[in-house]
């Protein structure tokens, strides 16, 4: 696993199903520091965000935050243990 900014508690993906594609998802997810990449899926799950957070505390907060867009139907949160390759 790339090693996250000194401080930083770790890496988690977070796989979101929007009730509608829009770009204003993207946009509010731009204005989360934390939030490292956003990929587009094809697939049960249509974005895949990458997180990096200082605590379990702050993943909360935005797991919170992000299901709470108008826009999001469901999420999905995994948090990487290890990379393997």
């Amino acid at each position: 696993m790339p090693m996250c900014p000194k401080g930083f508690w770790g890496e988690t993906w977070r796989g979101i199903r929007p009730l509608q594609i829009s770009p204003q998802v993207v946009v509010r997810l731009k204005r989360l520091p934390e939030v490292k990449r956003c990929l587009s899926l094809a697939g049960e799950l249509d974005l895949l965000i990458d997180i990096a957070a200082e605590s379990l505390a702050r993943l909360n907060q935005i797991r919170d935050e992000i299901s709470n867009f108008p826009e999001v139907a469901e999420t999905t949160t995994a948090v990487v243990l290890r990379q393997e390759i």
